[in-house]
């Protein structure tokens, strides 16, 4: 229907796309011709929007400003259906409600008839236009099958398995779809299948691409191999109780587990269900048990052997609790349990040496029994399954929100014994991230939650955690527990008693350890020589449940202890005063040894391994930091705080590592080694903020390099001075001289990472093409090519993807988007290894812009906002302030002053009046067009005037293009015609382009620009 010709129904392709959205005319011109439009392009324009009006209706097209808008309702318009199902399915399963959600997002699915617009795909707009829309419905589809793929076993596995093998064909590069086929095969019994699609993705992307495969998929391979549980299908209705009485609380956190043990206990007649005390274990079985009789009929008993302390009496107990007390031995146990199916679950047996002989005889005397144990250690008996039952997840620090923080297993399971008191508790946004930190302190095991839930009806949610200093001691408020488990030191206690005196030694040991440690670490710091070997004794605690592994750092195994079990732990070593300070001293020198290593691989082709156990082993080196200064070490604790400020650079820990460089500078020597890298540090720490000081301090570290004739260390200090001096001239000189320095630097072995010549000349390169970038882009362009050849000599994935997305920024400076796209998709694909924080925010604001100035508005706007989110608690405040302020232009443009507004606040809370001119002028020409839209002109006015102080004359930054605009907008003719003019000026010498948002800003002044 309507007006005939490609042209004429690609304009209307366009405003149905962005459907009830304003499409500028520049933007249809563009559509329409490309780069080459006819000069009568705008009326060509005109003519087909009257004709489409004849045949929709004036009131349907609308003209806006410079633009045009296609009104639509919902049922108008498939593609408008299609979101509000997808955005409908997507709160639904947020809110846990996947069974509502799935549907939704099928019938949204449904709406997909084929390839959009296909035939207009010859069109200069199709690319462009039509990406989005097709983003949109890869992402919808992954979310389906994700959804498909968590639900119960009604869900059609094969039809999953089908889409997403039809959208692998067309989208072969998009690895989630990879993963979630991967999934879909594992859930129908096809693991071998799910490695075979990995084998064959991996060939391809070394073939084709050149590339390894994400995170992302390596992770689902990792976890196909070693039978993740989480990977098969969910029981969706969870079996009462079973045991020896029926328990009148809820059943809450482990669904996925009662899912996998009732498939273990299928598949194997012996399945132990491990973990620490208070882990659960017993609650669990109890529920597998009941479920297992529902499943199969047949029948079940649960023997508590807990009080049994003599192993001579545990034959007679199992037979009492069957009912034939006169079974007492063996024999009679076998022939009572050969009579046909049964379940018997055995709980507490970890301290009954015999029980693995006695659960042998059984299993070999009989043929349909099957027995479950609870246990703190396996019996390690052929046969044997093993299952570890681990705390309950709780919510990530970060989740302070409703759906983040009240989603996790701990804190549903405390909501749902704190209403056994009080039946209208709930998690509100107020008590969210409370709730978050109370479960996280207890390690998220059920017992901890279960004793602490009832203060809750007497205490708030802040004094239930302010009592928590000491959570061992925490009484319980019911009196059915046995004693084992009256409180968290009981239930580890009861462990540690049956530990000999060596293993007793190694988990004290371990509690210098915060946050686990490497096998490496624990033999340097734990073990004795002469003394018996740690592994043995190591695999011991791991078998009691009392030492948990942690997620391997850098391909290095870690083990760790829960900080309920590290508590007790510490206090039986604080026992003895002496023993405490060695075994601190011993782990303070062990990191700091390890820290010289960390230092030297800070960039290079190693550093994600090593970044990757540093980040692991963060709170490890701050306590040796600390130890060393109240040692009063003072060159020593200098060095070793340089020696980690990797871990403060990448982890995005700036004020912290800041704050210690200020403190151990003060404290060191005037000779100490590590002064002049201390200071270039310190320097790029300060420059952030305070550029004045930071010069101040590159220049310092500049002097005592040049007398040291330490070149690694200066050519650093100067690429640092460089970045830090506000005078163009002086930085330039500094920036080119790093580079100098840097070439004789060459490649040999250095101290420090970010020393190496091809870091600094990498680093210098790009800090030249940050000086050019506003004055001369060509200039830039060439500078930042360099930067990013040098990052790719160096091996450091993480540098190379940094400096791709920032050349990717440059060619967005300049308009060509085309030419932007490519570097910046290739620095997310190298985005792989554990990242610096710093590194992420870079990446993730050339994504962003680049998604803004292809028209993904709203995926611009959530990664500028995920951006500051991250950047503001750790410290990193220019990222704040950049982020941010690009956040307050997408708002104003996007007609949400308030928004915008409060976008910009965050950054304005981030800088001082003190705070050098730059930051100040940021800010403040974003804040004077607020103003000015809010209609307090005068104010705005006064506003561009201070900030003309921090805007330099020859370059065209952001902020200098919006003092333009805001200062010619409003203004009387003459004036504004002027100030364009000049604009205009800047652009031709500098090469900087307006960006479509600040054209629409200037309006009708505008077309007085250059094109």
């Amino acid at each position: 229907m309507g007006p005939a010709g490609n042209r004429r129904r690609a304009l209307f392709a366009m405003l149905a796309l962005r459907a009830n959205d304003v499409v500028s005319v520049a933007d249809l011109v563009d559509g329409l011709w490309g780069s080459a439009p006819p000069a009568s392009a705008v009326g060509v324009v005109q003519t087909y929007v009257s004709t489409w009006r004849k045949a929709v209706g004036s009131g349907r097209l609308e003209s806006v400003g410079h633009g045009y808008r296609l009104r639509l309702r919902t049922d108008e318009c498939d593609l408008l259906s299609f979101q509000d199902l997808v955005d409908d399915g997507r709160r639904a399963s947020a809110a846990g409600s996947v069974a509502i959600g799935r549907p939704l997002l099928e019938r949204a699915l449904a709406l997909w008839r084929g390839p959009p617009l296909p035939e207009l795909s010859g069109e200069p707009f199709y690319a462009d236009g039509v990406r989005p829309v097709r983003e949109r419905r890869w992402q919808a589809l992954e979310d389906w099958a994700g959804m498909s793929l968590e639900s119960g076993p009604e869900v059609d596995l094969a039809a999953v398995v089908t889409a997403l093998d039809e959208a692998r064909a067309e989208e072969p590069w998009r690895e989630r779809l990879t993963e979630l086929l991967m999934w879909a095969l594992v859930r129908q019994g096809r693991q071998h299948a799910a490695l075979e699609l990995y084998a064959d993705t991996q060939r391809a992307l070394a073939d084709e691409l050149g590339a390894d495969p994400g995170a992302g998929l390596r992770d689902m391979h990792g976890r196909v191999l070693r039978h993740d549980p989480s990977l098969v299908g969910v029981v969706t209705a969870p079996a009462r109780g079973a045991g020896p009485s029926i328990r009148l609380d809820s059943f809450v956190g482990r669904e996925q587990d009662l899912a996998v043990v009732l498939e273990l206990l299928a598949a194997h007649r012996l399945v132990s269900l491990t973990g620490p005390g208070g882990a659960g274990k017993t609650r669990l079985a109890e529920v597998v048990a009941a479920a297992w009789v529902a499943r199969s009929g047949e029948p079940s008993a649960v023997v508590e052997l807990a009080s049994v302390e003599d192993p001579a009496l545990v034959t007679g107990t199992i037979a009492a609790r069957l009912g034939h007390p006169s079974a007492e031995t063996v024999g009679a146990l076998v022939a009572l349990l050969a009579t046909g199916p049964f379940l018997l679950v055995l709980d507490n047996v970890e301290h009954l040496p015999a029980t693995d002989a006695l659960v042998a005889a059984l299993l070999q005397g009989t043929t349909g029994l099957r027995i479950l144990l609870t246990t703190r250690q396996p019996l390690r008996i052929p046969g044997e399954q093993q299952y570890a039952v681990q705390p309950l997840l709780v919510p990530p620090p970060a989740a302070r929100d409703v759906t983040a923080a009240g989603g996790s297993a701990a804190v549903r399971l405390l909501v749902d014994r704190a209403r056994a008191g009080d039946p209208e508790f709930e998690v509100t946004e107020a008590n969210a991230g409370v709730l978050g930190d109370i479960v996280r302190r207890l390690d998220g095991l059920p017992l901890a939650v279960e004793i602490v839930a009832p203060w809750l009806k007497a205490l708030t949610p802040d004094g239930v955690l302010r009592q928590l200093e000491q959570p061992l001691d925490i009484p319980g408020r019911t009196n059915d527990g046995d004693q084992r488990h009256r409180t968290l030191r009981d239930a580890i206690e009861w462990s540690y008693r049956r530990l000999d005196a060596d293993a007793r030694r190694l988990l004290t040991r371990m509690s210098v350890f915060r946050g686990g440690a490497s096998l490496a670490a624990l033999e340097a710091v734990c073990g004795d020589r002469p003394g018996p070997p740690v592994v043995p004794l190591l695999v011991e605690l791991v078998d009691r449940s009392l030492v948990q592994p942690a997620p391997p750092a850098g391909g290095i195994p870690r083990f760790r202890l829960l900080e309920t079990i590290r508590s007790y732990a510490a206090g039986r070593l604080a026992e003895d005063p002496a023993e405490l300070r060695r075994t601190e001293e011993r782990a303070a020198d062990w990191f700091a040894d390890w820290a010289v290593g960390l230092a030297a691989h800070s960039e290079g082709p190693d550093t994600g391994r090593w970044l990757a156990q540093a980040i692991a082993d963060a709170d490890n080196l701050r306590a040796a930091i600390d130890h060393w200064e109240r040692a009063g070490r003072a060159t020593d604790h200098l060095q070793l705080v340089v020696d980690t400020m990797v871990l403060y650079f990448e982890a995005g820990q700036e004020r912290e590592g800041e704050r210690r460089l200020e403190l151990a500078l003060a404290a060191a020597p005037v000779e100490a080694p590590a002064r002049a890298i201390g200071l270039a540090y310190l320097a790029w720490f300060s420059a952030t903020h305070d550029r004045r000081r930071a010069a101040e301090r590159a220049a310092e570290a500049v002097t005592i390099a040049r007398a040291a004739d330490d070149a690694p260390v200066l050519a650093f200090a100067l690429q640092t001075l460089a970045d830090t001096l506000d005078d163009f001239a002086a930085a330039t000189a500094a920036g080119v001289e790093a580079g100098e320095v840097a070439e004789r630097v060459g490649r040999g072995p250095v101290r420090y990472g970010p020393t190496a010549g091809d870091a600094v000349a990498c680093g210098a390169a790009h800090t030249l093409a940050g000086l050019w970038a506003h004055r001369s882009l060509p200039t830039a362009l060439a500078h930042q090519e360099r930067a990013l050849t040098l990052a790719e000599l160096e091996g450091d994935r993480r540098i190379t993807a940094v400096n791709a997305a920032r050349l990717g920024l440059l060619h967005l400076l300049g308009g060509d988007d085309a030419a932007a796209a490519r570097p910046i998709a290739r620095a997310v694909s190298l985005m792989t290894d554990p990242l610096s924080a710093r590194w992420e925010d870079i990446v993730a604001f050339a994504e962003a812009q680049l998604a803004r100035h292809e028209g993904r508005v709203g995926e611009a706007e959530q990664r500028l906002t995920s951006l500051v989110d991250s950047a503001l608690p750790s410290g990193r405040m220019l990222h704040v302030q950049l982020g941010s302020c690009s956040l307050t232009d997408l708002l104003v443009d996007q007609g949400r002053p308030a928004d915008a507004d409060a976008a910009l606040r965050r950054a304005e809370a981030v800088v001082a009046s003190g705070d050098d001119a730059r930051a100040r002028a940021r800010l403040q020409v974003r804040r004077a067009r607020l103003l000015r839209l809010d209609g307090r002109r005068t104010a705005a006015e006064a506003l561009l005037v201070a900030a003309q102080a921090g805007l330099e004359e020859d370059e065209l930054t952001s902020e200098r293009i919006v003092w333009f605009v805001e200062a010619a907008v409003g203004a009387p003719p003459d004036r504004a015609r002027r100030l364009v003019g000049r604009l205009g000026g800047e652009v031709r010498r500098t090469g900087v382009v307006l960006p479509p948002w600040e054209l629409r800003q200037l309006g009708d002044l505008a077309d007085d620009l250059p094109a």
